[in-house]
């Protein structure tokens, strides 16, 4: 019995084996097809490229084609966190450097060219996105000039500024005094942010004549069409 059992499993094996023959030839033909296809397309290219010779001095990129070849500009994320964190070092110790405010203008100048040497020279150009506004970023600032006025008032304390203008109040009296700058500077905080227009006057005459003359142009063209239509109808009566 065991004898017949491997008898039948060669008998299978052999079967396999003999229907895999035809698709291993049907391969082997397409495959040899394929290889006659590309020597055939290669030497047709060399033809080509001999007829058409090229000098590699004439050739010239232009400024898409150069930029493909430099990397993609990162995510505005370093920008802001750069910009946020200079806001408030400023903010924070103004007392213990008066001076700051004076440096931060300068090296904002700066920045703002070497950013636009960077993203004109060195990086692909970005594309535009439309937003709102600057995002959470702006919760930031905002919570930043908060606690500045706070900071800045709780070093007046430490460094006892209150007590040598004031040398006739005692601590207590001084620190209500600066309790109450405080919350003055912040009232006055809290007005400024709501009563500064979001966007700028020009941008908002610029958008006011821009959506005129949208509106002048559609007028128009509804004249225009009208017009037409009148004297295709006109036509067709006569």
């Amino acid at each position: 019995m065991e004898s017949l059992k491997q008898i039948k499993k060669i008998d299978k094996a052999n079967k396999k084996h003999d229907s895999e023959k035809p698709i291993n030839t049907e391969l082997t033909n397409m495959v040899d097809k394929l290889k006659r296809y590309v020597i055939i397309y290669n030497e047709q290219n060399e033809i080509e490229t001999n007829s058409y010779p090229c000098d590699e001095d004439s050739i010239e990129l232009n400024q898409p084609e150069i930029e493909s070849l430099m990397p993609k500009y990162p995510d505005t994320f370093g920008d802001y966190l750069e910009m946020v964190m200079q806001y408030g070092l400023m903010v924070f110790f103004a007392p213990a450097f008066p001076l700051a405010a004076l440096f931060t203008l300068v090296n904002n100048f700066v920045e703002i060219r070497s950013d636009a040497f960077k993203m004109c020279f060195l990086y692909q150009r970005p594309f535009g996105e439309r937003v709102a506004n600057i995002g959470r970023w702006q919760d930031v600032l905002e919570a930043f000039s908060t606690l500045g006025i706070i900071v800045n008032c709780g070093l007046l304390v430490t460094f006892g500024v209150v007590q040598k203008l004031f040398p006739s109040l005692s601590f207590y009296e001084s620190f209500a005094l600066i309790v109450l700058i405080e919350h003055i500077f912040l009232c006055f905080n809290k007005i400024l942010s709501y009563s500064l227009p979001k966007l700028p006057k020009w941008i908002i005459v610029a958008k006011s004549k821009l959506e005129y003359r949208r509106r002048e142009a559609l007028r128009k063209f509804e004249m225009d069409e009208m017009h037409t239509l009148k004297r295709s109808n006109s036509q067709e009566k006569f």
